[in-house]
């Protein structure tokens, strides 16, 4: 029995650790690349208008419309301590768009990162920083309703991430 709990205990410490080699050195990181990913489902993106806001090279906060059923974007990062993160916003609801009888309302996100030595060696790599994926399916009948209340609310989604002042990204596995 204490095998199993113990098993169970190194495995929910490597599940939450979400990156490899813990503890870089501060000489041993010298560019943090990340990568920001959303995908919209077709009633998603046909039905709402949306903004990505995020962290660009070296932490510079941008701002991109959403244009097309994916979001993607990369960065670098070489000056620490900095943050990493995205949000989205909806905007406005394209009523025009509202000419079905059932909507899938989804999107999947996702936040990867890698840490590199001066020789560019990977120190730290993170594939999950963060992600998630919502999803609801609503009918003609209330889509209206749901629409305007996350419109009302704004904000859809964020995420942010801290590289701390030795470069290492502190990322817990999704």
């Amino acid at each position: 029995m204490k095998h199993k709990v113990l098993i169970a205990a190194l495995l929910m410490a490597a599940t939450m650790c979400g990156c490899g080699n813990d503890e870089p050195k501060q000489s041993d990181v010298v560019r943090v690349e990340v990568e920001y990913t959303i995908d919209f489902s077709g009633d998603l993106y046909s039905v709402l208008n949306m903004q990505v806001n995020y962290m660009g090279n070296e932490g510079v906060e941008l701002t991109e419309l959403v244009n097309s059923l994916q979001f993607k974007h990369k960065a670098v990062f070489t000056k620490f301590p900095n943050e990493l993160g995205m949000k989205l916003l909806a905007l406005s609801v394209k009523e025009e768009a509202l000419t079905k009888d059932k909507y899938l309302l989804r999107l999947t996100y996702t936040v990867s990162a890698i840490s590199y030595d001066k020789e560019g060696n990977v120190v730290q790599n993170c594939p999950n920083v963060d992600g998630a994926t919502y999803s609801t399916t609503v009918g003609a009948d209330k889509i209206k309703s749901v629409l305007d209340k996350d419109v009302e609310k704004g904000e859809y989604f964020s995420t942010s991430t801290d590289i701390d002042k030795k470069g290492k990204i502190i990322a817990s596995a999704i």
